[in-house]
């Protein structure tokens, strides 16, 4: 019976430090997350040892893009993952993450990049049907790695981009327009600049680049498939952005 009652006052006393170690590390998480806003603290210690810490980020923005011959508007769904550093090299904050974004596109105009020789089933040839709608999707997923002064951050940028692009024909007035589908990828690089208001909210640019192979051409009519591209080949690509960010 007296052992009982050592091991349950042991474990009490266990359970009672544990939570009183938890509060006041609550306790110092808030007062240092108080000077920089919202995140979550991954590593910290009051020894004045490195500490870091992370940030969550979801973005709505737009982009206009070239591709090829091609020029896309998008309306883009963001998220973005970084650790940043509390210790500071002159009021410099350096961080490191991902930012994931899903480009819907909306417009496309210009000419298509599918075809070898001009369509002589379409009036207009290669040239894009231009109106709005669903004209594709892509994700894009560079790594980043930027510094932050103040509210101001600057971040290099480097990854993968994949996209799934329709492209629409005028045919007659009579008749449905013709499509068919490409899909492009490869490596993108690029940069970034912004504001983080209390790394709460976040305004920023971006301007993305690189050479897309494109490895699919999908005629939703056969008639178009003589004219297509046999092989698959590179088209430069770059993509001027805008987006709006909340911080968590």
């Amino acid at each position: 019976m007296r052992l009982i009652m050592m091991l349950l006052l042991i474990g009490l006393s266990v359970v009672f430090g544990a939570t009183n170690a938890f509060s006041s590390y609550k306790s110092y998480e808030s007062s240092l997350l108080s000077n920089f806003g919202a995140g979550r603290v991954v590593r910290a210690s009051s020894d004045g040892t490195t500490r870091w810490i992370l940030y969550n980020e979801g973005m709505l923005g737009y982009s206009y893009s070239k591709l090829g011959e091609s020029f896309l508007h998008s309306a883009d769904i963001g998220y973005s993952t970084y650790i940043m550093s509390v210790s500071s090299m002159r009021g410099v904050y350096p961080y490191v993450g991902v930012e994931i974004t899903v480009p819907i596109y909306i417009r496309q105009k210009g000419d298509s990049n599918a075809f070898a020789t001009s369509p002589t089933d379409l009036p207009g040839g290669t040239k894009l049907l231009g109106e709005m709608g669903f004209n594709g999707w892509g994700v894009q997923v560079p790594v980043v790695i930027g510094l932050q002064m103040k509210s101001f951050y600057i971040q290099a940028m480097g990854g993968y981009a994949y996209h799934s692009i329709k492209d629409v024909f005028y045919k007659s007035a009579t008749e449905n327009d013709w499509s068919l589908t490409n899909t492009y990828q490869g490596i993108i690089y690029g940069a970034g600049v912004g504001i983080r208001m209390r790394n709460t909210f976040s305004a920023g640019l971006r301007f993305i680049m690189g050479d897309l192979n494109s490895t699919l051409r999908d005629p939703e009519q056969p008639a178009l498939q003589t004219h297509l591209r046999a092989k698959d080949f590179q088209v430069p690509y770059w993509r001027a952005s805008v987006i709006f960010g909340v911080v968590f």
